[in-house]
Order: structure tokens, then sequence, then C-alpha cells
């Protein structure tokens, strides 16, 4: 068993979301064969714990619509919303994980995206995410599990990595 909360917050900066789930094994359904595709001997199972909202401190919140404007902003200012989210990030987890009365494992973080450039082509040039994860993991005091976005466009995809595994996973009949 494996307790993660996951975080998040999408470009209308509406606020953090949070879930915590339970992870086990079970094992596969029996069938004749085995498939090459099946990625393990075991089908894991998630209980929803938790989900909520958490909205941004309005500060925060401003900042990011700010850096959404369009208007320069000088690196300083991003480097330091990149810290400043991660702390709020943090807090959000800190106060879902302690409404379910349990101990988070690992905390898995996609982050703030504040740009995602995608040419006329359909191709990704580049991904931002900010939401320092080394500040969630030192506030938290538990491993996060962070980049999906990123390592998924350094593959060559388009950035949304977990919902390919995630449709395979649940959703195949």
């Amino acid at each position: 068993m494996v307790v993660v909360a996951g975080v998040l917050s999408g470009t209308s900066v509406d606020g953090i979301d949070v879930v915590v789930v339970n992870i086990t094994e079970s094992p596969p359904p029996s069938s004749s064969s085995s498939s090459p595709t099946t990625p393990s001997s075991t089908n894991p199972r998630l209980t929803q714990l938790a989900f909520e909202t958490v909205p941004y401190s309005p500060k925060i919140r401003s900042e990011l619509l700010q850096l959404f404007s369009g208007e320069p902003l000088p690196i300083r200012a991003v480097c330091e919303l990149n810290f400043k989210i991660g702390a709020e990030f943090a807090g959000a987890v800190a106060s879902v994980v302690a409404q379910c009365g349990v101990d988070v494992d690992v905390v898995a973080s996609h982050g703030q995206t504040v740009w995602h450039e995608v040419t006329p082509a359909n191709e990704v040039t580049s991904t931002m995410q900010l939401g320092e994860a080394s500040v969630i993991a030192s506030k938290i005091g538990v491993s996060v599990v962070s980049d999906f976005r990123v390592a998924d466009v350094a593959a060559g995809g388009h950035g949304a990595p977990l919902t390919s595994l995630w449709d395979y996973s649940y959703l195949r009949g």
C-alpha cells in the first residue's frame, strides 16, 4: 500500500487541486494468455481518500496573473514565484492530507503551467511549470515526483504523459 498526494493547478489559476489516493495491488483478471503489453503481473487499485481545490492566496494568484499578462517580468520575480508556488502547493497538500488522517508516502506534483509552446504544426517546443518540487519535499518531508510534462515533451510527446497511461490501465475493456 502506498498513499500518494497528487497536486497541480491549471492555467485558470482558480486554485490548487489536491487528491490523496491509496494505491494497492490486486491480481490481474485471469486470462488464458498473457499479453506482452501488460506492464506487470498485478494491477494497481486506486482508492480516493480526499480531493479538494484549495484557493491560491490572493497575492500569489495576482502574481501568476501578472506573469500570464505577457508584460515583461524580471527572471528574479519568476524564480521567487517558483518557490512561493512550491510553498503554496505544500500547504495545500498538508491541509488535505491532514483531513484524511493518513501519512503520505510520496507527492506527485505537476506544478503550475505558465507556458506551453505549441507550433502551428502541432509540435511542442517548450513547456514550463512552476512550483519547486524541492520546496514541497522540504515542507512535507517526503519525496516529490515532478516534471511529468517536461519529461514527456523532452521525449517527443505533447506534454500529457499520464493521460495515455491512465487510459490504457483503467479504461481498456
